[in-house]
């Protein structure tokens, strides 16, 4: 098997995203003034957002672990949020509070934590979204040319 790197997990997140969760607006790896956090994926449709975090390794994920936007000390992107990985590099103990877990297998995203279907009415995972920051993002891609 051969391992996926950061690239390609935010590449079949984002994919996925689309796709599969019918998300209208979904960019990668997007930084704007004002906002700690650099989402690997961030998705949006009228009512809600999904962040996705891709880890190719566990180190990096242990290292996210201790952000605030992780551990709750603040309020951070998207209503459901999700890890995206290999199998192995993390599992759902691992999790923090209100988060999913993707696998992805020979390229394809298996649902380990997560809402199923695209009506997202499991409220054991949603959570309350930094507004402004989305905001600031959504601008930042509006005003891109």
């Amino acid at each position: 098997m051969t391992k996926l790197t950061h690239s390609d997990l935010i590449l079949i997140g984002s994919r996925w995203l689309k796709t599969v969760k019918k998300m209208p607006v979904v960019a990668t790896e997007l930084t704007v003034s004002g906002s700690r956090e650099i989402p690997d994926v961030l998705g949006f449709r009228s009512t809600l957002s999904i962040l996705l975090e891709a880890k190719a390794s566990r180190g990096d994920f242990l290292r996210d672990k201790h952000k605030p936007e992780r551990n709750g000390t603040l309020v951070g992107l998207g209503n459901y949020r999700a890890y995206i990985c290999e199998p192995g590099v993390i599992e759902a103990e691992d999790l923090p509070p209100r988060w999913g877990l993707l696998h992805v297998i020979n390229k394809q995203v298996c649902e380990i934590v997560f809402p199923r279907g695209n009506m997202f009415v499991d409220d054991s995972l949603w959570q309350q979204s930094d507004m402004n920051a989305e905001r600031s993002f959504l601008y930042s891609l509006l005003i891109r040319k």
